[in-house]
């Protein structure tokens, strides 16, 4: 899981890069000739994926069932829905989730209007961006080795503590150097935590749903970093950038403290 997700960064980072590198290179031709390049770029070198997934093999090593298409209707979705929900531990453990997204969103569209307030270049506010994505992607295969060996509890509890921190060190922090070392931790807490929260979720559903609770976390994630933008640019109009990420800092303390209360949640006796 830790290397399937820094292969996404990795390529949500190469994209703009190697995008911004073509519309340079050809500008020259002017007109939109290079935003055009950009698009033909991304349709080639999707080609041989889609080949490479042709090659895939309908049984895998670790299920050798059978792969072919079953039935599937909106009403069985709508009892694996409910059966998500009803599971306290499952739906504490997505709340983590879409914590940790919302504040990664609150961060990337609030930190750089933050960063140019206090002066500080665009190419600068770029690199601090690339250190956080790249420290993410890096350190979740780590990370994920480390949830194959240590209680994950202890690991999303320890990731969402740093992002809370972090977090509400923005503001505060007088210069670019520390804002760019707490940003690095701040992207070393959500790999410590997501890493843990899809593996954690994959271990207490069952197996036949797997992918359609991903599916469903993978939506609250999405929840999270469209709705925490919206809502702190509300706060942060009426308060300041400042009140916005203290804002996003208790939305993760309260997803921390419900994701405690029923991980550690002793059994019912008789």
């Amino acid at each position: 899981m830790g290397l399937y997700s820094s292969a996404t960064l990795f390529g949500r980072t190469l994209a703009p890069l190697l995008g911004g590198f073509l519309i340079t290179f050809l500008a020259y031709k002017g007109g939109l000739f290079n935003y055009r390049a950009v698009y033909l770029a991304a349709f080639i070198l999707s080609l041989p994926i889609l080949f490479l997934a042709l090659l895939i093999p309908k049984k895998s090593k670790n299920n050798p069932s059978d792969s072919s298409v079953k039935s599937f209707s909106i009403s069985e979705m709508w009892v694996v829905f409910k059966r998500f929900i009803k599971s306290g531990l499952v739906t504490a453990t997505a709340t983590v989730d879409m914590a940790t997204y919302f504040i990664y969103g609150v961060l990337e569209a609030y930190l750089p209007l933050l960063l140019v307030q206090k002066n500080i270049s665009a190419s600068k506010i770029g690199l601090l961006f690339s250190v956080q994505v790249i420290s993410i992607a890096l350190t979740k295969p780590l990370f994920g080795r480390l949830a194959d060996r240590i209680d994950k509890r202890c690991q999303i509890l320890s990731g969402i503590a740093i992002l809370i921190i972090t977090t509400c060190l923005i503001p505060v922090l007088p210069n670019y150097y520390l804002i760019i070392i707490d940003v690095l931790f701040f992207g070393l807490g959500m790999s410590l935590s997501t890493i843990a929260t899809s593996t954690y979720i994959s271990e207490n559903v069952l197996k036949e749903e797997l992918a359609s609770s991903m599916g469903l976390l993978s939506a609250i994630m999405d929840i999270g970093q469209s709705f925490g933008p919206f809502l702190v640019g509300f706060i942060a109009t009426i308060y300041s950038y400042a009140v916005g990420f203290y804002f996003s800092g208790l939305v993760a303390i309260l997803s921390a403290t419900f994701f405690y209360l029923e991980a550690y949640r002793k059994p019912k006796t008789i």
